[in-house]
Order: structure tokens, then sequence, then C-alpha cells
């Protein structure tokens, strides 16, 4: 293709001394036991943390828990929650009796299964009990978690600047615990903390299983529901990809006289490469079903590819834009 293409809207372990002679046992300050040793044959996960949704959060937060292993296991009356401390003004919920997770499978625990639904197109398999703010319409269809107001005395609400999840059974030994954004002490070890979210497009996702939660959480696109570990060297997530070939370099949003047949957006291949963008998505729409009236994400078709300094133009109404820009064609 030749020119410009019109497309239609497509923890230092502590170092103990023994001083034999005095029998003294010193312990440096300033040093802090990290827990990031690999679980042996643990199967259950905590596997996938929605702390920051789009939009709003209230109603819309979620916890994924997951079960690697080969058997099912029952998770009647174990634990999940924010309130890592007993007595905590954060949440703390134990699961109904009959909760079984198969092999392989995973449950959403979710603030609201009707605003979730809403906003991300599932269903949860629970819900937190009603609350004005992040529950205010149950739904009848989906169970609620049963609140522990020993253990925890406010409501799971996920701090946007850092928080924790913990997951115990249900004799409260801790089976994962996961804090994000800043690390966090749990009976006196100090766990590393999941990085950030990069974008709106994101939740926090587990595809390692080292127990170190700054390795195995990586910002990803959301997928409650189900998860998937990666097979390779464990290493931490290594920033946002933003390509250094494929740039966006014009767009026309005020369109004279008339927007509807004006407005255009402008790709460009820098790069020496040709790039295949068959399948990625453009628009304005940050979310999948979050966005105001109007805006849109669309998909290049099967076979688009951008040569090397080529540029491709999508526009809402192509014939509009070639009669307005490019009568002379």
């Amino acid at each position: 293709m030749n020119g410009k293409v019109w497309l239609i809207k497509t923890v230092f372990s502590v170092l103990s001394v023994l001083l034999a002679a005095s029998g003294l046992v010193v312990s440096p300050k300033d040093q802090i036991v990290y827990a990031s040793e690999r679980v042996v044959g643990q199967s259950l996960w905590i596997t996938e943390i929605m702390y920051d949704a789009p939009g709003s959060d209230n109603g819309a937060e979620y916890v994924e828990i997951s079960n690697a292993g080969q058997e099912p296991v029952d998770i009647s009356g174990y634990y999940i929650g924010d309130a890592a401390a007993k007595g905590a003004n954060e949440g703390m919920y134990r699961f109904p009796q009959g909760t079984v997770i198969g092999a392989g499978e995973s449950v959403v625990i979710t603030q609201s299964a009707i605003i979730t639904r809403e906003r991300y197109g599932f269903t949860a398999d629970f819900e937190l009990p009603m609350h004005a703010t992040y529950n205010p319409r149950p739904d009848p269809n989906v169970p609620d978690m049963l609140a522990d107001t020993v253990w925890g005395k406010g409501y799971l609400s996920l701090a946007q600047g850092g928080d924790d999840i913990l997951l115990m059974d249900n004799n409260q030994q801790v089976i994962d615990y996961v804090p994000y954004i800043i690390e966090r002490k749990l009976n006196g070890v100090t766990y590393k903390a999941a990085p950030a979210m990069t974008q709106h497009v994101q939740s926090l996702q587990r595809i390692y299983t080292t127990g170190d939660a700054s390795i195995d959480f990586w910002p990803l696109a959301p997928t409650p529901g189900s998860y998937k570990f990666r097979s390779d060297e464990p290493h931490p997530f290594p920033g946002p990809m933003i390509s250094r070939s494929l740039l966006i370099t014009e767009v026309l949003y005020d369109a004279i006289h008339d927007e509807d047949t004006g407005e255009f957006i402008e790709i460009t291949n820098v790069g020496d490469d040709v790039i295949d963008i068959s399948g990625y998505h453009i628009g304005d729409s940050e979310f999948p079903r979050v966005g105001s009236a109007g805006e849109g994400m669309f998909k290049f078709p099967e076979g688009t590819l951008i040569e090397p300094y080529q540029v491709i133009v999508v526009a809402g109404n192509a014939q509009g834009i070639k009669a307005r820009y490019y009568s002379g064609f």
C-alpha cells in the first residue's frame, strides 16, 4: 500500500551471630526477613486482584482465587479479606458451607455481582453482603460471603495506594498473602509487594508461584474466572510495553463544520520493519463496557500491514475525509 490508506472504524534473612564465649545472640537492626520461598505442593492461590477499577471503584473491585492442584478443594469456612490483623477495621469474610473449587478452576469474589457484571460482562461466584455504597443492589442469584466481624470489623474495600489480601483456611492458618504496591508484615515476616497497575485496563494477576508477590504478579488485561501460570524463569514485571516504532502521529478531534465526517486518527510506522497490526485495537474507550456515550474501540482486519514509514488513517467516515481533505483525488 502506498501513502495513506483509508479504513472505516473498524526479606536478607535475619543474621543472628552466636557469641560462644558469652552465649549472646545479636540480631542487627534494620534487617528484614522477607517471605519469598516457594510453597511446595500448594494448590490454592490468590490469582487476580482488581483494586482500581476504571470509573468508580464502588462495587467494581474483585478478588480471584484458584485451585492449581489436581484435586477439588473444599474451602467451606475459609477466610478471605483485607484485614491482615485480627480486629482490624477492614473486611474479612468466610466462604459458605459446600463451597468446592474444582481442579484448575477459579472463583471470583466481588463487592457487587450486578455492578461487576455491568462493568466487565461476567457473573461473579460470590458477592459481599449488602452495603449502601459497595453493594446497594444484591444479586439474588449470587451467594453472599459471610462476614466475620470478630476478625474484620470493616468492609472489603481495596486502597488504590496499596493494600493486601489474606487467604486463610478454616483454622485461620495462612494459605496465601498478597500485599500490593507497599510491602507489609504478617506474623512478623515482611512480604514484598506486587507492583501497581500501570493503566485502567488492567488487574493484578499471578503468573508465577514463587511466593514473592513482587515477582509473581503482573498488571495485565483482566481475566476474571480464569488463570494461567507461565513456565519460563520467574522474573518481575518489566514495565509497560510501549512501541517505539508504531506511533499515533495525528488526531483531528474537532473538525470544522461536521465532526461526524471530519474526525480521524493517523498512525505511522517509523521503524524499518513491516508491522502486522491484524487484530490491534484503536479507539477512545479505555476499558470494555466503561466509558461515556459515544466511546468506542475498533479492531483492524486480518491482513492489515504497515510498511516502514507508511501512514494509515482511521476515520469515522472515509468518504467524508476524502471529500473534505483530498477532493482532488
